[in-house]
């Protein structure tokens, strides 16, 4: 990561860390789409408006002690976002050097990006809810119920025309995408 990036997310942090109160909310400025990227611990109950979290890990990448004494204690998210330690406690599925961070994040990046965003969308809203039922059977209920929406869709009406015209094809041309599957450059 560029020094320029690291600076701006350490001024970010700061923020936070000035606006944060004692109760550890943040004043809501704006809409309040609840919008957090990785919900890794406390879900479905996490508090939209605390944001120690942050602060937990900022403390961890900066170095930095009023960040720390801020987030008032070690958050799960440490475990699943710090590098080869997670991996090792199998927290995590990869990680890389920093020196090719950029580039393997990208690579992921443009992978999730060849999914249609609508059926992101719905691919997300399901495992949210079955991460909020935790059962199989109720999971299974609720992938059938977001499946049934995607079924209105354009992006899935056009995958299940290429499907009628040839399984085989269809599903090698969405395989190419990600180099997965039959698609996939076999090593030797």
């Amino acid at each position: 990561m560029s020094a320029q990036y690291l600076e701006r997310l350490e001024s970010m942090l700061d923020i936070i860390l000035y606006t944060t109160r004692p109760d550890g909310s943040v004043p809501q400025i704006g809409d309040n789409d609840d919008g957090r990227l990785l919900i890794l611990s406390g879900y479905p109950d996490w508090p939209r408006h605390d944001h120690r979290y942050l602060l937990a890990l900022g403390a961890a990448i900066f170095q930095r002690d009023d960040f720390k004494v801020a987030a008032g204690s070690c958050v799960e998210e440490l475990f699943w976002l710090l590098g080869k330690e997670a991996v090792e406690k199998g927290f995590a599925n990869k990680c890389f050097k920093s020196e090719k961070l950029e580039n393997e994040v990208l690579n992921i990046a443009e992978k999730v990006a060849r999914v249609p965003a609508e059926l992101q969308a719905m691919n997300k809203r399901a495992v949210h809810r079955q991460m909020e039922i935790m059962g199989m059977r109720a999971g299974i209920r609720a992938g059938t119920e977001i499946q049934a929406l995607a079924m209105h869709s354009k992006a899935t009406r056009d995958h299940l025309k290429e499907l009628s015209e040839g399984l085989t094809q269809a599903l090698s041309k969405r395989d190419s995408k990600f180099g997965d599957y039959r698609t996939s450059k076999k090593k030797k």
